[in-house]
């Protein structure tokens, strides 16, 4: 099964925001044990990287782990070296999509308008939320 797949196969994907840095581990076992096989963690979180990591390295068989609220190609990369299995943005950043492409992981953007869906889905995005 596909990283996609298993992403739609979840049904949930669990936002960690706004959570300590000290907390992620708990909270990232804690949806594990809860039955979440989803798990996205917002870039604006203190030391995102080392806790994408840590949590990739903890969990990376067992869950399938993202970045979220990336804004551009170069956060997008940091956090696939780091061990991001999807990217979430918040817009359409055509740069952004082929970065996560180019790494062979999910990208799923947010788009509004139909040119904004079309972008997307032309520049190669999984899912256009």
């Amino acid at each position: 099964m596909t990283k996609l797949e298993k992403i739609l196969d979840s049904g949930v994907v669990a936002v960690i925001r706004g959570a300590k840095p000290e907390k992620i581990m708990a909270v990232a076992k804690a949806l594990y044990e809860g039955g979440v096989t989803t798990l996205e963690i917002t870039v604006e979180t203190p030391k995102v990287l080392s806790l994408i990591e840590q949590v990739a390295s903890e969990y990376g068989d067992k869950l399938v782990i993202g970045a979220g609220t990336v804004l551009d190609p170069e956060t997008a990369r940091a956090a696939i070296m780091a061990g991001a299995q999807f990217i979430f943005s918040p817009t359409v950043n055509p740069q952004t999509i082929q970065m996560a492409k180019r790494y062979g992981v999910v990208s799923i953007p947010g788009a509004l308008t139909p040119t904004e869906i079309l972008t997307a889905y032309e520049h190669g995005a999984d899912v256009i939320k």
